[in-house]
């Protein structure tokens, strides 16, 4: 029997249909159509974020959705139909040693159009509050406006340090020169810089900040390069943004 060089084969049957598994050296676990074609993939970046992705009969993509390895875990675990398409994909996110979670399931026809979507998280769970104290009440007002306010969102931005020098990360705020950010983090380590507050929605840190990362090198100053690596839903108002040092 002749094998493929770093690649481990499973072929299932199952109701007279046949499914394909492969997973790989380079860290991708890959399921297959029955006639060969990809249905998903699972592939990590730097052996500790990566994308999970599903893919219609025809090779258009489906769904998409980052996971991690560190600060806790973010995981797809996908669900197929007898000919290899995708049925179900549950992603699950959770902090490393927090209470907060957050899970969502897309379901698919066998097409591999949506059919429905739910997803809960901490926020949803019920809350056990101090003793109920007796309302104050006050005398109605006529033709009182109740305006609500807006909900706090908080983008977060973690650095994570690929490189072998331990760096010096900066975030230095725009039209503010009060607001900077400076945080020492460790060769292979990740980090929290800080947090982008906005009200009624997330946006991208680095429209608001200036970020850089350097090192001492013989007393020399030398920089490395910044950019987005992934992004992480916490809960309906807290999102994280991880950028790679390199």
């Amino acid at each position: 029997m002749k094998y493929w060089p770093g690649i481990c084969l499973v072929i299932c049957l199952q109701f007279s249909a046949v499914c394909l598994f492969a997973q790989g050296k380079d860290g991708c676990e890959k399921h297959y159509f029955s006639n060969g074609r990809i249905s998903t993939t699972q592939c990590y970046v730097n052996s500790n974020f990566g994308k999970a992705i599903a893919y219609d009969i025809n090779g258009k993509v489906i769904y998409e959705q980052e996971i991690r390895k560190v600060g806790g875990h973010s995981s797809v675990y996908f669900s197929y139909y007898d000919n290899g398409a995708v049925s179900k994909a549950e992603w699950s996110s959770a902090p490393d040693g927090g209470i907060q979670w957050y899970r969502s399931v897309t379901k698919f026809a066998i097409d591999g159009s949506v059919t429905g979507f739910t997803e809960n998280s901490y926020d949803d769970c019920p809350r056990v509050f101090s003793p109920k104290q007796e309302p104050t009440i006050r005398p109605a007002i006529q033709n009182e406006r109740v305006v609500m306010p807006e909900a706090v969102y908080s983008s977060d931005f973690w650095f994570v340090n690929d490189t072998r020098r331990q760096v010096v990360v900066h975030a230095d705020r725009m039209f503010n020169s009060d607001e900077f950010h400076t945080v020492a983090i460790a060769p292979g380590d990740t980090a929290k810089v800080g947090a982008l507050i906005l009200a009624g929605q997330f946006d991208y840190p680095e429209k608001y900040y200036r970020f850089s990362a350097n090192y001492r090198d013989n007393g020399k100053r030398k920089v490395f390069g910044v950019r987005l690596l992934a992004t992480e839903q916490r809960s309906n108002t807290a999102r994280r943004y991880y950028y790679r040092v390199r």
